[in-house]
């Protein structure tokens, strides 16, 4: 988090069981469960609720709206709990989706963008993905949400360093 509320060490001497010795088998799991009802009581919101990054759990499946009219298929995504860019030239309500991206079944968090291309208009096929090097997730984030990009965030336990990344 880049606003520290709470530190939390754990130490455990002489550790028994059949996973091992290592902090992300023996220790990880009793932080995660510590900290899971201590910051929600504190009222410290977690990492993915202020990066807007999810879990397995909280994906949406994006539809298929390609042959829908641009407005139609706008309504859906939205009614879905995507943002939409749309690159149509002509009328919304007349001109069809020849494209999309993210394509359909594609699993995405919520409010995440998906790009529409009306008939007539050229379809984009790739990005430049730019250097997050150095940034914090808000900032990645942002970057990534300015070039049409989506982010979805997952912290993992790295037992070999002991300590998240």
């Amino acid at each position: 988090m880049e606003d520290t509320q709470v530190v939390l060490l754990l130490t455990l001497y002489d550790p028994k069981g059949e996973n091992g010795h290592q902090g992300g088998m023996v220790a990880g799991p009793v932080v995660s469960q510590m900290l899971s009802e201590i910051l929600p009581y504190l009222g410290v919101p977690s990492d993915t609720t202020a990066s807007n990054s999810t879990n397995s759990q909280n994906l949406i499946t994006v539809p298929e709206v390609r042959n829908k009219t641009v407005a139609e298929a706008e309504k859906l995504l939205k009614d879905a709990g995507f943002t939409t860019k749309t690159y149509v030239n002509g009328d919304a309500n007349t001109i069809l989706v020849k494209d999309q991206t993210p394509k359909p079944g594609a699993s995405l968090p919520k409010n995440s963008i998906i790009v529409l291309y009306g008939e007539g208009s050229e379809v984009s096929t790739s990005v430049a993905v730019p250097d997050l090097k150095g940034m914090n997730a808000s900032q990645a984030t942002s970057t990534l949400k300015e070039k049409n990009l989506n982010i979805s965030i997952e912290r993992k336990w790295n037992s070999n360093y002991s300590r998240l990344f």
